[in-house]
């Protein structure tokens, strides 16, 4: 479990405020944390995640 704070949150929003995907900022906020932990790989049933080139989808 990681903490949100103020910098996840910015983050996220703004990643929220321009994606062309169909996420949430709850979504945002997960891929916020993967990129700033350096990993690539989501465990997720979301079909959203599989249109990022960067993330691999784990199901």
């Amino acid at each position: 479990m990681i903490a949100i704070d103020d910098y996840f949150l910015r983050e996220a929003w703004s990643y929220f405020a321009k994606t062309p995907f169909n996420f949430s900022l709850v979504d945002c906020t997960s891929i916020t944390v993967l990129k700033t932990a350096g990993a690539t790989n989501i465990a997720t049933f979301d079909k959203e995640f599989a249109k990022l080139k960067e993330v691999v989808v784990i199901r």
